[in-house]
């Protein structure tokens, strides 16, 4: 299997736009109905300029709401990279990244890049929209709270999107490959992030040397590479 394998799974509040954003970058439509996602998956191929490929995108969509913490826990294994998604007019969404996504990330998978992105900027025009934050005594969430809200947490860039509008989504699975691709820094953790690619793909004919060479990979990337080759 490619290296050039990426699972990319994307975690925050019900409602705040993550399955549209999925479906309207893998199917290019945005969808029309809302019904709450427990779990789902999608695929998708694509380049990007400056980058061998093509890449092989796997997208891993989750409930965000409280009743599916362990469903949802289960789609985190082998995931390379984490898109923490909040709407930036829902205030609350914003406050649960560290309250409760990057605080769930650091406990269950400690080390794994994520990625911020603020969701349906297209509603901060939206004058139904401000009416309903204005009776709340709030107000959108800005570019720059975004930016300070994902310097404060650790996430690797800030990014905002509409799936609506469709700006944007382009931006911020381009992103999620080239930090899925980046985060290993040594030669060590490279190899033992490929191992866990082909667990994650679960190739047949490799699964007893899976078994085998899992053992060794602190011998780091090129010996795991010649085992293979």
């Amino acid at each position: 299997m490619s290296s050039n394998c990426i699972k990319c799974t994307v975690v925050g509040d019900g409602a705040v736009g993550k399955t549209s954003l999925l479906v309207t970058y893998s199917t290019g439509s945005f969808p029309t109905d809302y019904v709450p996602t427990i779990f789902d998956s999608y695929a998708v191929n694509v380049e990007i300029k400056g980058r061998a490929g093509p890449f092989k995108l796997s997208l891993f969509d989750s409930a965000g709401q409280e009743e599916y913490d362990r469903i949802r826990r289960l789609t985190y294994h082998n995931t390379d990279v984490f898109l923490v998604c909040f709407s930036v007019v829902k205030p609350e969404s914003a406050q649960n990244i560290e309250l409760k996504w990057v605080k769930e990330l650091k406990q269950y998978m400690p080390g794994t890049p994520f990625i911020l992105v603020g969701t349906q900027v297209d509603l901060r025009e939206d004058s139904k929209t401000l009416r309903k934050l204005q009776k709340k005594n709030q107000k959108p969430i800005s570019s720059s709270v975004g930016k300070n809200i994902a310097k404060k947490v650790g996430a690797q860039k800030y990014i905002e999107c509409s799936a609506f509008r469709q700006t944007g989504i382009k931006n911020v699975f381009d992103e999620a490959i080239v930090t899925g691709c980046c985060k290993d820094d040594d030669i060590e953790e490279r190899g033992h992030h490929f191992l866990r690619r082909i667990r994650s793909f679960r190739l047949p004919s490799l699964k007893n040397r899976f078994s085998e060479l899992a053992g060794n990979v602190r011998s780091g990337f090129d010996s795991v590479r010649t085992r293979f080759w």
